[in-house]
């Protein structure tokens, strides 16, 4: 989530593996173009319509955004420290 180096983060990985499995995988990036593709996945600008169109959504760090849809939200930190 607005994190200038999620190209090379190790998210990365948990994509390839979800898309792997055949889980439909939405980028939210709000620095790309809505609609745009990054490696082969939609990305979605707006956050609103990000989540209502997600079932789960997973990110490195718990952002104040997602907070408000926290029954959906997996994220490594745990204790919104990193």
């Amino acid at each position: 989530m607005n994190q200038p180096n999620f190209r090379s983060s190790v998210i990365q990985d948990v994509i390839k593996y979800l898309r792997g499995e055949g889980v439909e995988v939405i980028i939210y990036e709000p620095t790309l173009a809505d609609g745009s593709d990054f490696n082969g996945f939609e990305v979605e600008n707006d956050f609103a319509k990000f989540s209502k169109r997600s079932d789960i959504i997973i990110a490195n760090r718990l952002e104040d955004e997602l907070k408000k849809v926290s029954d959906k939200a997996c994220t490594r930190d745990l204790f919104a420290r990193d």
